[in-house]
């Protein structure tokens, strides 16, 4: 996957419903505690990874869990493989641990030029919210960083992938530069929350000019409280509905994240 002739192109959804699109690649590599490892960046940040036995690794800078896997590509079905909150391209979500994904299946397809692995991964196998596809070689259909929708900034998507300058197309995508920003004439702070803590009932007032049709809210484990469509423009919190905690509230429009926030509930 880490090969000095692949290059990721990844739209970013903005919480404002912006796009941009980065372009990643290998720009280098560094050394710590003795083990080498590949630089990428973003606009937002720089990650270091390196590759071995099919598994990829991200250096953490945690002394004392230097490393954690972003991708294992020995996983078969039924396997387990636990997603950190952390996105190394993308900032940080809020909250500790990770969430738990399982293998549900696995393939082999042709794709980008040869035959490659493909495996699904579910958070639920059940009644998934969350589903991750990897491919060999190549990453995340999210893009280089695997399942980014766990950002608190956005989400991704991987627009292109190129290989020895030839470009492969993913997720509908007809160019490896979409940038779009500021196509909504709102903005996401009039997506407001009040109040917050809660402490009794709190409104999630909406904007009119905003086509919003659906809120998901989650736990700080990442487990699904909530996901309800939405036909009001204010959505009731009570706390009566939750236990006392830190929660995240994600806001769509046609499937795509106009807002996520956290929230505490008292």
């Amino acid at each position: 996957m880490l090969e000095a002739d692949h290059i990721w192109s990844v739209d970013f959804y903005g919480i404002d419903g912006g796009i941009r699109t980065d372009q990643i690649q290998i720009e280098g590599s560094e050394v710590f505690n003795g083990v080498s490892y590949y630089r990428f960046s973003s606009y937002e940040s720089v990650c270091y990874a390196r590759e071995e036995n099919g598994i990829v690794y991200q250096y953490s800078g945690s002394t004392s869990n230097p490393e954690h896997i972003m991708y294992d590509f020995t996983l078969e079905i039924g396997d387990f493989f636990t997603f950190w909150w952390e996105s190394c391209l993308y900032g940080i979500q809020p909250a500790s641990g990770g969430v738990e994904f399982q293998v549900t299946n696995v393939e082999t397809q042709f794709i980008a030029g040869m035959d490659r692995k493909v495996i699904e991964l579910k958070d639920d196998p059940t009644f998934p919210y969350f589903t991750e596809y990897w491919i060999e070689g190549i990453g995340s259909l999210k893009g280089f960083d695997p399942h980014s929708e766990l950002i608190d900034a956005g989400q991704t998507s991987l627009a292109c992938f190129s290989v020895s300058g030839t470009t492969h197309f993913f997720n509908g995508s007809t160019a490896c530069d979409n940038t779009a920003l500021d196509i909504n004439d709102f903005s996401s702070e009039e997506i407001i929350l009040y109040p917050n803590p809660v402490t009794n009932k709190s409104i999630l007032s909406l904007p009119i000019k905003a086509s919003v049709d659906r809120i998901v809210i989650l736990d700080i484990r990442g487990r699904i409280i909530k996901d309800e469509s939405l036909t009001k423009k204010y959505y009731t919190i009570n706390i009566m509905d939750y236990r006392s905690g830190l929660y995240f509230y994600y806001i769509f429009s046609n499937e795509k994240v106009l807002k996520t926030k956290q929230f505490i509930v008292h």
